[in-house]
């Protein structure tokens, strides 16, 4: 039962460890890209506005 639950976490950490590594290299290769100013302000303003609805779902929300 060990030996299964290890094969099973040394899986997991295989899988997760992997994506880490493939997105980092995928926001490497669009640095240049995301530091354009225009696409820069644009993140922003989205990043922002969904933020601002997050603050006010929870402002309205009841008890």
């Amino acid at each position: 039962m060990f030996i299964k639950s290890m094969l099973l976490v040394s899986v997991q950490f295989v899988i997760g460890m992997s994506w880490l590594i493939i997105l980092s290299h995928l926001i490497c290769r669009l640095k240049s890209t995301i530091e354009k100013d225009s696409i820069r302000k644009t993140l922003n303003g989205f990043s922002g506005s969904i933020l601002i609805l997050i603050g006010l779902k929870l402002g309205l929300e009841t008890n």
